[in-house]
């Protein structure tokens, strides 16, 4: 499989290692409430279901939807719906633990030779977001 395993996936599709799509439909690992949770429902779904077209004998993504469709009404449902996004601009707001509620921008880019797509978060020059985030990195170890 490509690139995106790396964003999809986090390590070996079957083992249940949390990954977005296990964090959005099944609740594993930390997530964060967002604006735009049930448009990112959507999307990880668009993206999985592109995967499953380009890849239809990967093993270990057969088995990741196969966890899914077993472990999520919601994914059944959307499943079923056939959605289709295109990468582009969006705004959502993000419930950070320590910061709170931060207005962030996210860019997605696709890069189609190498099957991957490259995510920017950002946060408008001088916002109360961008300042949260700078103080948030500084307490990065």
């Amino acid at each position: 499989m490509g690139g995106q395993e790396a964003v999809w996936h986090g390590g070996d599709l079957a083992d249940g290692t949390p990954n977005l799509a296990r964090r959005r439909f099944l609740g594993r690992g930390r997530t964060y409430e967002s604006s735009g949770s049930e448009e990112f429902g959507h999307i990880a779904v668009a993206r999985l279901r592109r995967a499953a077209d380009r890849y239809p004998h990967d093993p270990r993504l057969a088995a990741l939807l196969a966890e899914l469709h077993d472990g999520s009404e919601e994914f059944r449902q959307i499943w079923q719906t056939r959605p289709v996004h295109a990468p582009g601009h969006r705004s959502k707001t993000l419930e950070h633990p320590e910061a709170g509620a931060l207005r962030l921008n996210c860019d997605v880019l696709l890069v189609p030779e190498d099957d991957q797509e490259v995510v920017l978060i950002t946060a408008d020059p001088g916002s109360r977001a961008a300042r949260a985030l700078r103080s948030l990195a500084g307490q990065a170890p």
